[in-house]
């Protein structure tokens, strides 16, 4: 059957029965056992196989992703800051926090659902898998939508609360209204992505990103430069991206639908949405923290001088690069556990465990060498002020060994997250703030470290961390059983 015909057969008639939105589809595909799916689903199937190939084969792609991510976004602000001038580039900066508490509500129902998604994939439960997606869907559509009625209307009053100047207030919230029109589609585009991702399928999503990256880069300079927009041209060149990407998603979705051979009735059911809420508020509320966290440093970092400060935003800047293979690693480790948990697989779980732990811990090593052969001339890339690259580069130098530690940490944050034991990542990552927090305000007001301060901040942080995950892990690994609930 072509796409356009399983995309036909997939049109709605909607109608209510019994507290729940039913979709009946027009002409159903013909119901095929899970053992006949086609090749291309196969190959996304995580449950058999070789572990360090599927764990890399669904690694790498992803890891492409956030890096394109990080790039573009970069690309973003420069077109921003070259065209439109300073003031704009701090209007977009400024609406920063709002994006990113947006953003972590959207994220967190793909979490919850993704999670709940690889279970079902893994136990090969056709029936569950089709309820989880659409209830998701329904999920984050209200989420979505919600948020940005809300901000829409107080952008403004919400700004002011940020202390935004007055310079750019109008501005701002002109910038953060436009993009709050394409929440939603930006909430289509990353749930469809994690429904693929869910189902092993990382190689689609990196294909359909670059696309819209692409496209977002080339839309600015069109609204931007070309049509001399402004800063509006900036947003309406972003919503525009987030609608193409979530319907190039579509065909893909659709087809690996007819694959799974879903055929009955598509409906929302209440008690599901539910329990993806709360799977994503505990999601949300863990990376709340995190940023909450960030927000402590720097204010510490703040105190320390203009010089401290700018060497602090340049190794950041980095660092958000560095970042992206380990925490890669533990969003992969999570699909894989989920899909394994699904299909009662205890025994690759625990192995992946390992391998995962493996990779961590070579890219770390790896990228402790570049640190001591380059990090001053990739520091001299941002800033050319000799004291600021020192500074930086002794930072980059510490961080690079105490990333030995976060590396166990983000292996151990995916196995809880595969596992649905989110409050155990919220619980853990609030002590590591907790703790990071005021051992860097010790530190640097008390026994005057100075910059440094932040580095052995985290690393404390980090073992606080792993003194409350690692005996709640080795728990749970004991208990073969438990590996195996909610399949």
């Amino acid at each position: 059957m072509s796409f356009f015909n399983i995309y036909l057969s997939m049109t709605p008639q909607i109608s209510v029965k019994n507290r729940k939105f039913v979709v009946q589809p027009l002409f159903y595909i013909n119901d095929v056992h899970f053992k006949r799916m086609v090749v291309f689903v196969k190959n996304h199937d995580l449950t058999k196989g070789n572990i360090p190939l599927q764990l890399l084969s669904y690694l790498l792609p992803l890891i492409l992703s956030n890096y394109l991510t990080l790039t573009y976004n970069a690309v973003d602000s420069a077109i921003v800051g070259r065209y439109i001038g300073d003031l704009a580039l701090a209007a977009v900066g400024t609406s920063n926090p709002l994006m990113t508490f947006s953003l972590l509500f959207i994220n967190g129902i793909c979490l919850g659902a993704s999670i709940l998604i690889g279970k079902a994939y893994g136990a090969k439960d056709g029936a569950t898998l089709r309820r989880q997606m659409v209830s998701g869907f329904a999920a984050g559509t209200l989420v979505s939508l919600g948020l940005s009625a809300v901000l829409i209307i107080f952008a403004r009053p919400i700004l002011l609360l940020l202390q935004v100047p007055a310079a750019i207030l109008k501005d701002a919230a002109l910038y953060v209204r436009i993009i709050m029109v394409g929440l939603f589609f930006h909430f289509c585009y990353g749930y469809f992505s994690t429904v693929l991702r869910a189902m092993g399928d990382s190689q689609t999503t990196l294909f359909i990103l670059a696309v819209s990256a692409g496209l977002n880069v080339l839309g600015d300079y069109l609204f931007v430069v070309i049509f001399g927009w402004g800063i509006v041209g900036a947003a309406v060149s972003t919503v525009l991206c987030e609608l193409l990407s979530s319907l190039f998603c579509l065909p893909f979705l659709v087809s690996f639908m007819g694959k799974l051979a879903i055929k009955q009735h598509l409906a929302v059911e209440w008690p599901l949405v539910k329990k993806i809420f709360s799977f994503s508020m505990v999601s949300a509320l863990q990376q709340s923290s995190l940023q909450i966290g960030k927000l402590g440093t720097q204010a510490i970092v703040n105190t320390l001088g203009t010089t401290v400060i700018a060497a602090y935003s340049v190794s950041s800047r980095f660092e958000d690069y560095a970042m992206v293979p380990l925490s890669t690693i533990a969003y992969a480790m999570t699909i894989f556990i989920a899909q394994n948990i699904g299909a009662g697989k205890s025994a690759r779980v625990h192995r992946s465990i390992l391998v995962s732990l493996f990779f961590s811990f070579i890219y770390v090593i790896g990228f402790t060498g570049v640190m001591y052969g380059a990090s001053g001339r990739i520091l001299a890339l941002f800033t050319e002020e000799p004291a600021i690259i020192r500074l930086g580069e002794a930072y980059l130098l510490t961080m690079s060994w105490i990333y030995l530690l976060c590396a166990l940490t983000n292996v151990m944050q995916g196995f809880f997250r595969g596992l649905g034991e989110l409050s155990t990542t919220l619980y853990s990552s609030a002590v590591n703030i907790c703790v990071r927090v005021v051992s860097c305000a010790v530190l640097v007001f008390h026994f005057s470290v100075g910059f440094l301060s932040v580095a052995y901040a985290m690393l404390i942080g980090w073992i606080a961390m792993t003194c409350y995950e690692l005996p709640k892990m080795i728990s749970l690994l004991r208990r073969k059983v438990k590996l195996s609930k909610d399949k």
